[in-house]
């Protein structure tokens, strides 16, 4: 995941212009658990059809783009696409 975190203060009082003084970017997760939010809203289009997603399958997805992750989880998992296909998952697990 990657957060992001701007620092500012107004360069002059008349002016509503800001200057950036610090920015600072979690690559890592150390900031920012990303991947815990992801997790429960990858899992819960799952857990409405009574399955589970595992850490390990969570990691092997991570940082892959969504019509990849999505038909990889939805395969290992051996979810019928009756049930749930990818393009709805991603809609699901991942809304706005």
């Amino acid at each position: 995941g990657l957060g992001l975190w701007v620092s500012s203060r107004r360069e002059d009082q008349k002016s509503n212009k800001r200057k950036v003084q610090a920015v600072i970017f979690d690559l890592d997760g150390t900031l920012i658990d990303f991947e815990g939010v992801s997790h429960v809203a990858l899992e819960a289009p799952l857990a409405r059809r009574g399955a589970k997603l595992p850490w390990e399958l969570h990691g092997k997805i991570v940082g892959r783009k969504a019509e990849d992750w999505s038909a990889q989880i939805l395969e290992e998992l051996k979810m019928p696409k009756t049930v749930l296909k990818a393009e709805k998952y991603v809609q699901d697990g991942l809304p706005g």
